[in-house]
C-alpha cells in the first residue's frame, strides 16, 4: 500500500536527495581522516578506525537502500551518486597499522628544554640621539624665491563624449536633421 502511495514516494525522494549530500560529506570526512591517520596518536587512531568500521556498515546499508529506491523508481537513475564502498582490505590495513602502533614502545615524553629568552635588540630612544654640530664655515642656503603665481588661465571645458547636457539636440530634432540630410 505504501509503495504505491504518492505522498510516501515524494517523501522518500526528499530523503533520498538529502542522503546523497550527507554521503558526499561523510566521504570527504573519511578522506581527511585517512590522510591524517598515520599522524595521529594511538587513542585517536582507535577512534578513527571505529569511525571507519561504522561508516563501512552504514555505506553497505545505504547501497541496499539505494538499490531498493532504484527498483521502486523513486528517483531518476542519473541522480544517484556513485557509491565508494570501504573495502575489507582498507579496514585490514588500518587494523594492521593500529597493531603496529600498539606494539611500538612508547616514546618517552619529550623533555621541554627551556630555551633562553631571545634578547630583543633595544632601540635607541630617538630623543637621546644628538645631531652633529654644523661645520664652522657653513652658511645655510638662501631660501628660494617664491614662484610667481601664473595668471589664471581660462580652463577649457571639454564636452561629454555623448554630449548629454541640456543644450544637446533632442532625439526628434536629430531624427528630423537626418531625414532632411537623406532626402535633400
Amino acid at each position: 500500500m505504501a509503495k504505491s502511495n504518492r505522498l510516501v514516494l515524494v517523501a522518500l525522494h526528499q530523503i533520498l536527495k538529502k542522503s546523497f549530500g550527507l554521503y558526499v560529506e561523510i566521504c570527504e570526512a573519511l578522506g581527511i581522516l585517512l590522510y591524517r591517520f598515520t599522524k595521529m596518536e594511538y587513542v585517536d587512531c582507535v577512534k578513527g578506525f571505529d569511525a571507519y568500521v561504522s561508516a563501512a556498515k552504514m555505506i553497505d546499508e545505504l547501497v541496499g537502500f539505494y538499490g531498493w529506491c532504484k527498483d521502486m523508481g523513486i528517483a531518476r537513475s542519473f541522480e544517484y551518486t556513485e557509491m565508494q564502498i570501504i573495502t575489507n582490505k582498507l579496514l585490514r590495513t588500518l587494523e594492521g597499522f593500529l597493531k603496529e602502533m600498539a606494539n611500538r614502545p612508547k616514546s618517552p615524553e619529550r623533555s621541554r628544554e627551556e630555551k633562553p629568552p631571545v634578547k630583543e635588540e633595544t632601540e635607541a630612544n630617538m630623543n637621546e640621539i644628538k645631531d652633529l654640530p654644523a661645520p664652522e664655515n657653513y652658511s645655510p642656503p638662501p631660501s628660494p624665491p617664491e614662484p610667481e603665481q601664473p595668471k589664471s588661465q581660462r580652463q577649457q571645458v571639454t564636452e561629454d563624449l555623448v554630449n548629454l547636457k541640456d543644450d544637446a539636440v533632442s532625439a526628434d530634432e536629430q531624427g528630423n536633421k537626418l531625414a532632411l540630410a537623406l532626402f535633400s
